[in-house]
C-alpha cells in the first residue's frame, strides 16, 4: 500500500455551488464547445458543466443585444454575460449594481481565454444575509461529497 490518499472523480449533472474564484481558466476544461469546471475538494475531484454562484452585482452594463456584469463574492469575481434571449433575466427582475444575486448557469470561455457564466436562472435576494447562508450551504455540500466518497479512506 502506497500511503497516498486516493482521489475520487465525480461528474455532477446538477447546478453545483462554486465560489466565484473557482470559475477560473485553471479550473476550466474545454471539450469542443463545452466547458467543464473541475474543482478538487479535499481528495474528491468534482467535474460539472452546471454551476451556481452567489454574490453582489458590480459593473452592470445593459446594451441593445444583451448585458454583462460581475458577481463578486469574497475574494473573487466572475463575469456573467447574456444576450437578447437572456435580457429579461436582468431587466424584468430589475437587477442593479449592489444587488445580491444567485446565478445558475453554464461556464463558457471567450476567444480571449476569459471564463464567464451564461445564466439560465437569475435569483435576486432582497436580504444581504443570504450571502452568509449561501456560504454555509456551499460548505455543507462539499462536506457531504467528502463524507460520501471518502468514507473508509484512510489518511
Amino acid at each position: 500500500m502506497s500511503g497516498r490518499k486516493s482521489e475520487h472523480q465525480v461528474v455532477l449533472d446538477s447546478f453545483f455551488r462554486v465560489r466565484a474564484e473557482e470559475l477560473s481558466v485553471q479550473n476550466a476544461k474545454k471539450q469542443g464547445f463545452l466547458v467543464y469546471v473541475e474543482i478538487d475538494i479535499g481528495g474528491v475531484k468534482v467535474r460539472t458543466r452546471r454551476v451556481r454562484v452567489c454574490g453582489v452585482v458590480t459593473d452592470l452594463t445593459v446594451f441593445r443585444n444583451g448585458f454583462r456584469f460581475y458577481v463578486e463574492e469574497g475574494g473573487g469575481r466572475v463575469p456573467v454575460r447574456g444576450w437578447s434571449e437572456h435580457l429579461g433575466m436582468v431587466v424584468d427582475k430589475n437587477i442593479n449594481e449592489g444587488d445580491v444575486v444567485e446565478i445558475y448557469g453554464y461556464p463558457k470561455m471567450s476567444y480571449e481565454g476569459e471564463v464567464y457564466l451564461v445564466p439560465v436562472i437569475v435569483v435576486k435576494h432582497k436580504d444581504r444575509s443570504f450571502l452568509e447562508r449561501w456560504k454555509r450551504l456551499l460548505e455543507e455540500d462539499r462536506l457531504y461529497l467528502k463524507n460520501v466518497f471518502l468514507k473508509g479512506d484512510t489518511k
